[in-house]
């Protein structure tokens, strides 16, 4: 083994460690194929810290305050037989459970030979992060196993926020036209797409990438029959099928990889459950770890998380490197949101790997107006920043209830309530055009509330210093409105009610989230460079006027009272549904953008379900 560590320490580039690895993987064991890919990881992180060097302030450096070392780090070890600690920490621990052999499976199915010496260096990076993945979540479940619970802080009982179960919304809404679609489904949207693709072909991304969705039937959640109807409902008649999508398809060839490894993941969330301590907060096991060890996990875990691997063409080692950095920032901003509600229901989250320093520093860095503005190109923006509606607002995560209590405790609000009076519930959609007194006026009669005449600055948008980068086409008439209040004017406006109305405001505002503003819902759906760019803009500064903790929310501060129950979207005005009225207003929103830009391809497409 030290002869195989020395050739792979000798070879100084991806070029040099195929060519090493076409050797020594003729008769590999699970540590040989390990060090290659911690090989093979190493590099890349050698080069992600040469670009931070020398930019120190444009994206990727904004997006990576995870990556670099806790003040807590031991400054030792910087060779692969430092890393090779994961490879070996993890096998150890698996033998000892009994369930070392599928581990070593997936580990075989992705550092083979046929691929070091067939594939492109796009796909043989690929395999390698996954495969340091794959040992990393092993060895840090192994460190945080070994842990005193009483020595450490753990989920608060009963959670503030409780995980939601959204999958029967999930099947609904595949079923309905894009356009209608929960936002759990239109997170990796601007990931998924390039303005270049035929509509089609965008759409085609987009379903093949819905998160998670392939991955969790094998994690023993007894939600199978729920897993199958989301697969029915994503199958079949679909808009893709098996064509032949040309220069637009790579990310088939990265998904058939990652299958294996998507579903084994799954597996060890089940099985480490109850013997890893994954209730546990911010314990720094990965700040106890060498700076080039913590370096290799994030970097590896970033950018293997939740099958998430839209980009649609071949890329680079120095692609990948600009890639990484931008996997980091967003899977920060998720981790950020839901690292208390993923331990309250047993699963690991990175932020809760890490001291509650360096998860503060990485929150507040990854959800700031700076990091949002910073420079990327769009390639690298559609994944730091892709519309993370998924998180901003729902029922899964409680986005819109977290900033709203954040922003409750802050002194501004203290003693400051809206004469509400009452009055029948009833739904005039927010339209193109409306005003902020428009806009409180609809959302709040919605929930039987009436507020009276209120100024159009009464929210703040007068000093609202945010800018939405909407390009010509994107923009619309009152987009300034609309945005302020998706961004900061409904969280302030909750903060000023009473509080029988504002736990019905909240409830409404996580469980139909964009879709209460049909022209801003429709434009999170087009396959506009300047998409991810304005909706960075517009949650960075929500995120930044409700301030951030440990995460979004404080892990440590108990539930003062339950949220609203969750009873799905049975909303009804008139007795139509409320999902029926939004889908017709985005309708003709989205029929609006496609007169106005000659779209009518890309409303085609939308304007019906995924499954034709």
């Amino acid at each position: 083994m030290s002869l195989v560590i020395g050739k792979l320490e000798s070879a100084p580039d991806l070029r040099s460690v195929r060519q090493v690895a076409a050797q020594v993987l003729a008769q590999p064991s699970t540590r040989v194929r390990l060090a290659v890919a911690l090989r093979v990881s190493e590099l890349l992180c050698a080069a992600i810290d040469e670009l931070l060097t020398r930019h120190p302030d444009d994206g990727a450096a904004l997006d990576t305050g995870i990556y670099r070392p806790c003040r807590t780090t031991p400054h030792t070890g910087t060779a692969l037989s430092e890393l090779l600690r994961v490879s070996d920490g993890a096998e150890a621990y698996l033998l000892e459970l009994g369930a070392f052999d599928d581990y070593a499976d997936v580990i075989a199915g992705l550092v083979e030979v046929s691929a070091f010496r067939q594939e492109t260096d796009d796909l043989v990076l690929h395999r390698c992060l996954l495969a340091v993945h794959a040992a990393a979540e092993v060895f840090l479940r192994a460190g945080q196993g070994k842990l005193t619970p009483t020595e450490h802080a753990s989920a608060v009982e009963p959670a503030r926020y409780p995980k939601g179960d959204v999958k029967h919304a999930v099947v609904r809404t595949a079923l309905r036209p894009v356009l209608g679609h929960h936002q759990i489904m239109t997170l990796n949207c601007a990931a998924c797409v390039d303005a270049e693709m035929p509509p089609r072909v965008a759409f085609t991304s987009y379903q093949e990438n819905l998160c998670w969705f392939t991955d969790w039937a094998t994690a023993h959640r007894d939600d199978g029959d729920i897993m199958a109807a989301i697969q029915t409902s994503l199958t079949g008649d679909s808009l893709g099928g098996t064509q032949d999508l040309g220069q637009w398809g790579q990310w088939r060839a990265r998904n058939g990889i990652g299958d294996g490894f998507s579903r084994w993941l799954a597996q060890l969330d089940h099985l480490t459950k109850k013997v890893s301590n994954p209730a546990l907060l911010h314990t720094g096991v990965l700040c106890a770890m060498t700076p080039l060890v913590r370096k290799v996990i994030v970097a590896s875990v970033s950018y293997g998380s939740y099958h998430f691997w839209p980009v649609h063409r071949q890329m680079s080692f120095d692609d990948y490197v600009r890639h990484i950095c931008a996997s980091i920032g967003g899977m920060v901003r998720g981790w950020a949101v839901d690292h208390d509600s993923e331990a309250a229901i047993g699963e690991h989250n990175l932020l809760n790997w890490v001291c509650r320093a360096c998860a503060t520093a990485a929150t507040r860095d990854a959800l700031s107006p700076r990091n949002a503005q910073a420079k990327r190109d769009d390639a690298r923006m559609r994944i730091a920043w892709g519309p993370q509606t998924y998180f901003y607002f729902g029922q899964r995560h409680h986005g819109f209830a977290r900033r709203v209590d954040n922003l409750r405790e802050q002194d501004r609000f203290a003693g400051r309530e809206l004469d509400i009076r009452p009055i029948p519930r009833h739904c005039s959609p927010v339209v193109a055009g409306d005003n902020v007194p428009d806009i409180v006026s609809k959302l709040l009669a919605l929930c039987g509330a009436d507020a009276g005449k209120i100024d159009e600055d009464a929210l703040g948008i007068d000093t609202w210093d945010c800018t939405p980068r909407l390009c010509a086409e994107c923009a619309f008439d009152g987009q300034r409105a609309q945005l302020f209040m998706i961004s900061v004017g409904a969280a302030r406006l909750a903060c000023l009610l009473p509080r029988h109305y504002r736990a019905e405001f909240v409830r409404l505002m996580d469980t139909y989230g964009f879709r209460l503003f049909p022209a801003v819902q429709t434009r999170l759906l087009v396959q506009c460079a300047c998409l991810p760019r304005w909706i960075a803009d517009v949650l960075s500064h929500g995120y930044a006027d409700a301030g951030t903790w440990c995460g979004q929310s404080d892990c440590t501060t108990p539930a003062r009272q339950p949220l609203p129950p969750d009873i799905g979207e049975t909303d009804e005005y008139d007795h139509v549904p409320l999902p029926d009225t939004l889908l017709r207003q985005a309708q003709t929103e989205a029929r609006r953008y496609a007169a106005d830009t000659g779209r009518t391809d890309w409303l085609a497409v939308v304007a019906r379900p995924l499954k034709i």
